[in-house]
């Protein structure tokens, strides 16, 4: 394929090849190419040789960070008179939480917190955040990757079609994927 095969090296060196931070783009790597714009040029060269030729991103942890979502869900649990006269000492805890850029869930937040918590808090709070993130309730805290934007743009002007691939319920999770996929201005949906 005429694929580089160095370890992956362009970051920080290349970082502002496309005057943005590609940081987001980690998960590209392992295709053996080195940086953005060899990405796009191994794409440009496809497209010529190739009929329908498609570029196809995951939306979570690579298009989008999750992390605001899933902190949040916790942030709102804290909130809930319910959950503060069961377990008034996590929601302290929980009304401050911080979900990482790297942490997808909820498991290592409440790890980090030195909560200790029960089985019952483990299963109260995982079943309160998974029909909150799994659902369009909080997908307006979504952030996108710097960059992300961006390079679908850039893939999509190099002639492929662009599509989206996750594994959102899409009778749950649509309306906000399709909401957020305009807020942040990436390239429509092919139908």
């Amino acid at each position: 394929t005429g694929m580089s095969k160095k370890p992956f090296s362009w970051y920080p060196r290349h970082q502002n090849e496309l005057k943005t931070d590609w940081t987001f783009f980690v998960k590209f790597v392992t295709v053996g190419v080195v940086t953005p714009n060899e990405i796009l040029q191994k794409l440009s060269e496809d497209v010529r040789t190739c009929e329908n030729c498609a570029a196809v991103f995951d939306l979570d942890s690579t298009l989008f960070c999750v992390s605001p979502r899933s902190q949040a869900i916790l942030r709102d649990l804290a909130l809930e008179t319910w959950f503060r006269d069961k377990f008034p000492k996590a929601a302290a805890v929980l009304s401050s939480v911080v979900v990482h850029p790297v942490e997808y869930g909820i498991k290592t937040a409440l790890i980090r917190t030195g909560l200790n918590p029960s089985a019952e808090l483990v299963d109260t709070v995982r079943k309160y955040w998974r029909s909150r993130f799994f659902s369009n309730s909080h997908m307006r805290h979504d952030l996108i990757y710097p960059g992300a934007e961006e390079f679908v743009h850039r893939a999509q002007a190099t002639g492929a079609t662009v599509y989206y691939l996750t594994g959102r319920n899409e009778s749950l999770m649509r309306e906000g994927t399709m909401i957020n996929l305009q807020q942040w201005k990436f390239p429509d949906i092919p139908l």
